[in-house]
């Protein structure tokens, strides 16, 4: 227990206080877009590297992580299968420890991602973004993908960041 408590506090999902246990931890607008900046940085080079290596079989994986969300209209599975997509696209960049450090990100996110994916109506822009990275991807466009990957982050942490504050200003 005290070992998977350790775990989310590195991962910044909870912060422990001495006598008092461990408090959920609030993402702050700020340090949202700090992950984001991040993010941008990080999943732009996973691409680079990754797209040179692909394989037609990577493009069908993802194009069926792709199909399942069209499908799906849970919160949590559309997150769960946001980041299948995403992985699948920059594992073949072989590069373990920046998947690493991009999924420590993504689930930083990932419970505000859930939100903004259900009351914002994101899904479907999102969802587009993901069909024109994946054909820039098959066609091996480096710099198209690397355009709209970046683009799709940014744009998904802007929002993030603007609901955020909005919450922000509740309290």
């Amino acid at each position: 227990m005290r070992e998977a408590l350790k775990q989310l506090e590195a991962e910044g999902l909870v912060t422990l206080h001495l006598n008092r246990g461990a408090i959920v931890s609030v993402l702050t607008a700020q340090e949202a877009q700090e992950i984001c900046e991040i993010r941008s940085a990080l999943e732009v080079k996973a691409i680079q590297l990754a797209i040179p290596k692909f394989k037609e079989t990577d493009i069908e994986k993802a194009a069926v992580i792709l199909e399942a969300t069209d499908q799906a209209t849970d919160a949590g599975v559309l997150a769960k299968l946001n980041w299948e997509f995403h992985a699948t696209l920059y594992a073949t960049a072989e590069r373990p420890r920046l998947l690493t450090m991009i999924k420590t990100l993504h689930v930083n996110c990932d419970r505000y991602v859930r939100v903004q994916l259900a009351q914002m109506d994101y899904q479907e822009r999102s969802q587009k973004e993901h069909y024109q990275l994946l054909d820039a991807c098959q066609k091996q466009d480096t710099k198209a993908a690397v355009r709209l990957l970046k683009r799709h982050i940014d744009t998904a942490g802007e929002q993030l960041i603007v609901y955020l504050q909005q919450i922000a200003q509740k309290r």
